[in-house]
């Protein structure tokens, strides 16, 4: 009969933080706010898991808007439990204000999900993006959105659409939420894409 092999020591609580099989992948999810919709990824390990976008109805207020933007960031912080959330900046003057109020809504529904402030760190720069994915800049911002577009599809073998005359059947603001998932894992360490 074998003997059962006997640990010769107990591990340090230090020793067990440092087991690499007790750690998980830092999930991230990545916003691109708009009037129009919202488009969001998820990924984990440097990998992009699932990704989407939450229209609005056409005929909504924003007061509407903010109860359903509201409501859908809950439902993706419930089900996903993101270690980490980053946002794409506004760079338009005109979608600035707006853009702020869904933001308080973001940084208290954060603050309830997690206990921390968004800060400056949570948001990147639309320019950043472009230059970390070598997206350069067309001669207008439909030009703008189809590249990016592109460029997503390229680095991560997706079928996302481009509409310039419907920005409800278009998926640049899923192409938008992607790069900036893409450009966080790049400004944070080496990246495969």
């Amino acid at each position: 009969m074998r003997k059962k092999p006997v640990a010769t020591s107990v591990p340090s609580l230090e020793d067990i933080q440092a087991m690499d099989i007790l750690k998980k992948p830092e999930t991230i999810l990545a916003l691109d706010i708009s009037g129009t919709c919202v488009g969001w990824a998820l990924g984990a390990d440097r990998q992009l898991v699932v990704y989407g976008k939450h229209v609005f109805k056409t005929t909504a207020t924003q007061g509407e808007k903010i109860v359903s933007f509201a409501e859908f960031v809950t439902i993706l912080l419930s089900s996903y439990s993101p270690d980490t959330l980053v946002l794409e900046e506004p760079l338009h003057r005109a979608k600035v204000r707006k853009h702020f109020e869904f933001l308080g809504v973001l940084r208290y529904l954060w603050y309830l999900y997690k206990g921390e402030h968004l800060t400056d760190d949570h948001t990147i720069d639309p320019r950043k993006v472009k230059k970390h994915l070598h997206v350069s800049p067309g001669k207008t911002h439909t030009e703008n959105k189809r590249r990016m577009v592109d460029k997503i599809n390229t680095l991560y073998g997706l079928n996302l659409a481009f509409h310039s005359n419907s920005a409800y059947k278009s998926d640049d603001d899923i192409a938008d939420a992607i790069a900036v998932l893409a450009t966080r894992w790049r400004l944070h360490g080496s990246n495969s894409r």
